[in-house]
């Protein structure tokens, strides 16, 4: 496979392709325009290339989720997971695509190597360049947009729900504080400490007086920055993404359909091509094994030594 393919992907610790047989240097040996790509916690090379780690390691290890949070507060995990999906997936992604693209005039592959902690890493670079420029150190809880400011923040409404206000421009705030008869805040925007507590309590009274979707309902003519805090079925249920067909179906493996989300690159003027369902475990085994010129017979005894599993 790896003699006819573009890319290679693999995510083992450093060391185990070279065991196995199928690492770089073997496999460029044969394709010299393979691109090949690593994903590991912490690097093929430096001090942790051989530690065990998941996701919660890596953004430990990257600082990241040590800014979790609001302050005085312990760290809170989020939601997603940051160093797979970004620091490793997308950093891949994005790897690849620029060493295929290098290759159209290099004629040559590369061998990326990806750790998920300095992908995780590379999202700060807001607070890192702060920070390494001499700027202080940025605490959980007090960095300009996780709660430093009153102008960029969470309220809880009366239903128990909650809007998010990031009126973070001059006339956003403006309008908003005006809308609300609340003038008096207008030189509060970007208050800090004490006061900025004042002005956030000040605000969250405001906002409990309502509902979360009285108050997007009221501020839908004053363009200030406000969106309802939304659960994951809402979110997935919203006309806008039901528009930007974020949720789709496709065909089931077992029959039927199957809902999932959407692509979220578009490419405009273009339409979108039919969603593929995905395949059942092992379904296209056999023809990928005669593609690379396997036999009947060998087919066989791989199925019936449980390499492949039958379909």
């Amino acid at each position: 496979l790896a003699a006819t393919a573009d890319v290679v992907l693999e995510g083992f610790r450093p060391g185990v392709t070279a065991r196995l047989g199928v690492d770089y240097a073997t496999l460029s040996a044969l394709n010299p325009r393979l691109v090949y790509c690593s994903i590991s916690g912490y690097g093929q090379d430096g001090p942790m290339r051989s530690v065990a780690g998941h996701d919660i390691n890596y953004i430990s290890y990257a600082g990241v989720l040590g800014l979790c949070g609001p302050k005085d507060s312990p760290p809170t995990l989020p939601p997603v997971q940051i160093g797979d999906l970004f620091g490793g997936a997308m950093m891949a992604l994005s790897g690849i695509l620029m060493a295929l693209h290098a290759r159209q005039s290099s004629g040559k592959g590369r061998w990326l190597d990806l750790s998920m902690t300095d992908g995780a890493m590379a999202m700060l670079s807001i607070h890192a360049a702060s920070f390494l420029a001499g700027g202080e150190a940025p605490m959980r809880g007090e960095m300009i947009l996780t709660g430093m400011f009153p102008c960029y923040e969470t309220y809880h409404c009366s239903d128990g729900n909650y809007v998010s206000a990031g009126p973070l421009e001059a006339w956003f705030w403006e309008r908003m504080l005006k809308a609300l008869g609340r003038e008096d805040l207008l030189g509060s925007q970007y208050a800090e400490g004490d006061e900025a507590g004042r002005v956030r309590a000040e605000l969250g009274k405001v906002f409990a007086a309502k509902s979360r979707d009285e108050w997007v309902a009221f501020f839908q003519e004053h363009d200030i920055c406000l969106s309802p805090v939304l659960s994951l079925p809402e979110a997935l249920s919203h006309p806008n993404a039901q528009a930007r067909r974020m949720v789709i179906e496709v065909e089931s493996p077992l029959g039927g359909k199957d809902r999932q989300l959407g692509l979220p690159i578009k490419i405009v003027g273009e339409e979108e091509g039919k969603p593929g369902r995905p395949p059942r475990l092992g379904e296209h085994d056999e023809e990928i094994l005669k593609g690379i010129g396997y036999t009947e017979p060998q087919i066989a005894d791989l199925r019936a030594t449980g390499v492949i599993r039958g379909m």
